[in-house]
């Protein structure tokens, strides 16, 4: 397949006689179930395509498009449309869900993409009520959230949280606001790769120090405090501490869970000028959600009890070692 079937797709699309739009990463044009111009989203880059009008169930590839606006078979659209073969489902849903990370290739450097995603919603509007909901029993109210640029897709179910460095979005993650298996709870956009973005990066500048959280909730509850930002995970890769340690802070504080003992320490190790600090999760909110079956971390702390934590927090320095012991407190 054609790693960008862009010029394809225009082609084709002219070939039918209708109009297009474009866009950085998808072209518009009219969709063949519902009729609607401009609803019909495709994917330069594999033409995945779907219809963003609200009672339309269109949702296909552009083969699909292809045979029931031209009227031809499904075999004969892919052959006009594909010089080799499509991907198969295994493929797709390992570049859009990124099933196994370490089996991706390798990431060479950092794409602006298009943001925000076409048919995404702000918070604040009343389509958006369901994603707004679940922000909310997270603890994190609509209007912090919109700050960090969270959005809300009504087609796929999942807040939309951008990956932004100077107001420019590199990447997003998208979590479903459904109970759902645990490998398709998050969904990166292609060629998303963790290890070389830091979320929130923006809330580092002018500030004198870092908060190192694993979770974009985890991090937002120290939204009172300033320099929070998340590495979507315990590892943290060298591009990652890169970005954190240029960034000016002179202090390094560690909101990350106990069993990221070894990666702190490691850390640790690294830091020469930086200050280091390690921010203890609170007892009351780990009481409070041992009541309730629920894994403590602090994406369930209070705002307030996030910000005593930080104020709380003790020297990290080259004389301490954390050790993880499981199925201990510490």
């Amino acid at each position: 397949m054609s790693k960008n079937l862009g010029p394809r797709i225009k082609e084709i699309i002219a070939e039918q006689g209708l109009e297009f739009k474009e866009k950085q990463r998808t072209i518009h044009t009219t969709c063949p179930q519902c009729g609607l111009s401009d609803k019909l989203s495709i994917l330069k880059e594999n033409g995945a395509s779907i219809c963003y009008r609200g009672s339309c169930q269109f949702k296909g590839w552009f083969d699909d498009w292809l045979a029931l606006t031209a009227g031809i078979s499904k075999k004969e659209a892919s052959e006009k449309i594909f010089e080799t073969r499509r991907l198969t489902l295994e493929e797709t849903l390992r570049i859009e869900i990124n099933l196994d990370d370490n089996a991706m290739p390798e990431f060479t450097g950092m794409d602006a993409i298009e943001w925000p995603l076409d048919g995404a919603l702000t918070l604040d509007s009343i389509e958006a009520y369901e994603g707004a909901n679940y922000i909310i029993r997270r603890g994190i109210p609509i209007v912090i959230a919109m700050k960090y640029g969270i959005m809300y897709s009504s087609r796929t179910r999942r807040i939309l949280i951008p990956v932004m460095r100077d107001g420019v979005c590199f990447g997003w993650q998208g979590r479903a606001i459904d109970l759902v298996d645990n490998k398709d709870r998050m969904r990166n956009n292609i060629g998303f790769r963790r290890d070389s973005l830091v979320m929130f990066l923006d809330q580092l500048k002018g500030s004198n120090h870092g908060i190192i959280c694993e979770g974009p909730f985890d991090a937002m509850k120290f939204n009172m405090i300033g320099g929070n930002i998340a590495t979507m995970g315990k590892i943290v890769s060298d591009k990652q501490f890169k970005l954190i340690a240029d960034s000016g802070i002179k202090k390094l504080y560690f909101a990350m869970d106990d069993d990221a003992a070894d990666e702190m320490n490691q850390i640790r190790q690294k830091v020469v000028a930086i200050e280091c600090y390690k921010i203890e999760l609170p007892q009351a909110c780990a009481q409070r959600c041992a009541s309730v079956g629920k894994k403590a971390d602090f994406g369930e702390c209070t705002f307030e009890e996030a910000a005593q934590a930080f104020h709380d927090a003790q020297i990290f320095d080259q004389t301490y070692v954390l050790v993880y012991l499981k199925g201990a407190n510490r």
